[in-house]
């Protein structure tokens, strides 16, 4: 403890010297990421006690705190988390919105366009120029839903790797605020220390991984910051980070899906869980946008392709002949069992009226009792003791039927049921032949043509047009692509105008944020000032006890 008037003076040099190296590291970060204010606490020495009192022994530097509020910094976490959501969502939207166009161009047009052909040779049944241009109509049509096909495809492996890259940064994050927590604990418990700035490392990187996924964070005294994902699911505990990882969803393999690794147990969450940052994008996108997209454009291409060959086999060809399938058949999805089943069950699957098809995943599951299915978007379930009677009701509410092709399914196996999935990435012409296509319908009997010059069958398939071929007789092929493109419109709206929100609320957090933790360099200018002016009294100070000490030491010679 300094006493006298050398050791005050000294005390007070000491004092102004960590105020300026403080005001100085402030001015060095203003502007790193992640840094707090930081400032020297300063607290009056013990007073030396003598029988008149009191005298004072100067100035003590207590600590040097940093400038944190937990609601402030939480805040501004919380919206970035969310922000970063929409953000990502919002991205990928405008790729798939881009790959389908509008009403007015791309495979609606398309789509029109094949009409209109067969109206053409409607028109001149007996004309080749006709006949090869509406081969070349469903031509493009179906190179138009090849290239959508390949499209999703793209967007779905670009889901899939964002989702291993932004899981292999998570955990990577959560490793560091493990190690973080070790090394804060030690500071604080050797010395006392704040280590303030181990701590604002910290407090960067749980906002690094709330822009990557959305976590919960309860700062635990003892053992720091503990991070949970989704329901509660430990990211850090302490010096413990589990590890997130990407796998493929055990229902739709296809699918890669975020997993938190816990002791021995994998836990897999999903967008219900998932809620906020990149990762809480993506998987929002794929669940809302994405998958209904290729779903309901398949459920198209299956439809056009087997109404138009249905009415083809009806009609008859330029040389009399009966006629064939103008398109080949889509290829159906077969029920795709959970990689957790423990039966051999393999499934097939027959669509009987696309018309009823929902534009929905199905769930099969057997309790061992019961087979059910239940159609995800809205919960409806059918159940039935049999698999063969559960079909019987299945195809005349759902359009679809099921049956056993070989194995045996146990309690508790489930399936997912998507008819139509992929039916788009199938889609070709058949006919090469302009003479093939059945343009006349049948004369004096349904065996025989009524002649070359009749048009009967080709008005019938032009006005599939307008027919109302899906969503239970509500909508036409063209209706229902159009309901695609405005549905996925509308989501993107939504997430544009959410992110527009949360930027606001971003900036205004951070505003807040900053005005309590941020530097500000007129007032560090200020103090930096002050605190020179109180070195250069101390040290003044400092001067007149020497020279009061120099002069008793004269006096004593």
């Amino acid at each position: 403890m300094a006493s006298g008037l050398l050791g005050i003076s000294l005390t007070g040099l000491n004092a102004a010297q960590a105020n300026l190296a403080t005001t100085s590291q402030n001015i060095s970060n203003v502007n790193t990421a992640g840094y707090h204010r930081q400032s020297t606490n300063l607290a009056t020495a013990n007073p030396t006690t003598a029988s008149y009192g009191s005298i004072g022994n100067g100035v003590d530097v207590a600590s040097v705190g940093r400038a944190y509020s937990s609601f402030l910094d939480n805040q501004v976490i919380s919206s970035q988390g969310q922000l970063s959501n929409y953000q990502t969502y919002s991205q990928y939207a405008t790729q798939l919105n881009s790959l389908l166009g509008d009403q007015n161009s791309a495979l609606s047009t398309s789509i029109s366009n094949f009409f209109s052909s067969l109206q053409n040779v409607a028109n001149d049944p007996t004309s080749i120029v006709a006949r090869q241009t509406a081969i070349s109509a469903g031509t493009g049509l179906a190179g138009q839903f090849s290239n959508v096909s390949s499209g999703i495809a793209d967007i779905q492996q670009s889901v899939n790797q964002q989702v291993q890259t932004i899981s292999s940064q998570v955990t990577a994050y959560a490793q560091s605020v493990a190690s973080l927590n070790s090394q804060i604990a030690v500071a604080q418990s050797s010395n006392g220390a704040n280590a303030n700035t181990l701590m604002d490392q910290r407090d960067q990187l749980v906002a690094d991984i709330n822009k990557l996924v959305n976590v919960t964070v309860v700062n635990q005294a003892g053992s720091g910051y503990n991070l949970y994902l989704g329901n509660g699911q430990p990211l850090v505990v302490g010096t413990t980070a589990n590890g997130l990882s990407a796998v493929s969803n055990p229902a739709d393999p296809i699918q890669m899906q975020p997993a938190l690794q816990v002791g021995n147990s994998q836990v897999v969450l999903d967008s219900t869980q998932i809620t906020g940052g990149q990762l809480g994008g993506l998987l929002s996108f794929r669940d809302q946008m994405l998958v209904p997209t290729q779903r309901e454009l398949g459920n198209v291409a299956y439809t056009l392709a087997t109404q138009v060959n249905a009415q083809s086999t009806q009609g008859f060809d330029l040389n009399g002949t009966a006629g064939t399938s103008f398109f080949n058949t889509p290829s159906i999805q077969s029920p795709i069992a959970n990689k957790n089943n423990t039966g051999t069950g393999v499934l097939s699957l027959a669509v009987t009226n696309s018309n009823l098809l929902a534009n929905s995943d199905y769930k099969l599951s057997y309790d061992g009792t019961n087979y059910t299915l239940t159609r995800s978007s809205d919960g409806t379930s059918y159940s039935n003791g049999s698999l063969a009677g559960l079909s019987t009701t299945v195809q005349a509410s759902e359009g679809f039927s099921l049956g056993l092709t070989s194995g045996t399914i146990n309690a508790n196996d489930t399936y997912l049921i998507r008819p139509t999935q992929y039916s788009a990435n199938s889609f070709s012409v058949e006919i090469t032949d302009p003479t093939k296509i059945a343009a006349a319908g049948p004369g004096a009997t349904a065996t025989v043509s009524a002649g070359p010059g009749d048009n009967s069958n080709a008005l019938a398939m032009a006005q599939l047009q307008t027919s109302k071929l899906l969503s239970n007789g509500t909508a036409t092929l063209q209706t229902a692509f159009n309901q695609i493109v405005g549905g996925n419109a509308t989501l993107t709206n939504a997430a544009t105008v959410n992110q527009t929100s949360y930027q606001t609320l971003t900036d205004q957090a951070t505003q807040a944020q900053q005005s309590f933790s941020g530097v500000n360099l007129d007032e560090e200018a200020a103090n930096m000032i002050q605190y020179q002016q109180a070195y250069q009294a101390a040290a003044k100070a400092l001067q007149v006890a020497s020279s009061l000490f120099n002069t008793i030491l004269t006096a004593i010679q």
